[in-house]
């Protein structure tokens, strides 16, 4: 789960980390493939959407893995800004 942070009102809001990546090209062609619309079907349907499916991967830095798509073969390291450093371009 990635809880950012307002940085006007303080207020925090929980997202699936999966959810950060469900719309990259490369996991919507695979569901694709599979003759899965992640568009048109509910996210916490979706593996990398569901609770715990994202590890912490290293501390310093910080580092959130998750695998996506419907093999579970599309790997993603996010840093503590939800930011996609690894995965596929």
């Amino acid at each position: 789960m990635y809880v950012p942070e307002c940085g006007r009102c303080g207020h925090h809001l929980g997202v699936p980390v999966g959810l950060l990546v469900l719309e990259h090209p490369a996991v919507v062609a695979a569901y694709r493939d599979a003759g899965v619309d992640v568009r048109e079907r509910p996210f916490w349907t979706i593996d990398c959407c569901v609770p715990g499916a994202a590890t912490l991967v290293s501390e310093d830095p910080v580092r959130v893995g998750i695998d996506a798509g419907p093999n579970g073969d599309i790997r993603f390291r996010l840093d503590d800004n939800a930011r996609v450093v690894e995965g596929p371009s």
